[in-house]
């Protein structure tokens, strides 16, 4: 699995389309062109996130996975990848903190509490957050 940027203008009409085969409604293309985009592939996009940075907080959003794929150990394996992808990134842009917010206590969220982030908030939505290391 390999982590490449996403190119909006290009792409965002095939990651809208995966927000709304999930029933979610896809963020509004202009919300997203100030975000480092990224996708992790292994021959096709499995998963998308979007990096918002604040001076030295940034704010993982909009993570969305690829409905065609349906193995939760590919999806787990590219969430994982993605996560371990921006902790680098961020540390490379001086960035000290990650935060990301769920929707729920889904498989997401119980994830990143596996993998080192804290949770911060309560139902029905949950913050997580992770020093960069």
């Amino acid at each position: 699995m390999i982590v490449r940027p996403i190119v909006l203008e290009t792409e965002y009409p095939a990651f809208a389309e995966w927000w709304s085969a999930r029933g979610f409604p896809a963020p509004p293309k202009p919300l997203l062109e100030d975000a480092h985009g990224f996708a992790v592939t292994a021959g096709i996009d499995i998963l998308a996130g979007w990096l918002f940075v604040c001076g030295k907080t940034a704010f993982l959003e909009w993570i969305v996975g690829n409905p065609a794929v349906a193995s939760s150990t590919t999806t787990r394996e590219s969430v994982l990848t993605l996560l371990d992808f921006l902790n680098g990134y961020a540390k490379g842009i001086g960035v000290c903190a990650l935060l990301c917010s769920t929707r729920d206590d889904g498989s997401l969220g119980r994830l990143m509490q596996r993998v080192g982030w804290a949770k911060c908030e309560g139902p029905p939505h949950q913050l997580y957050a992770k020093g960069v290391i």
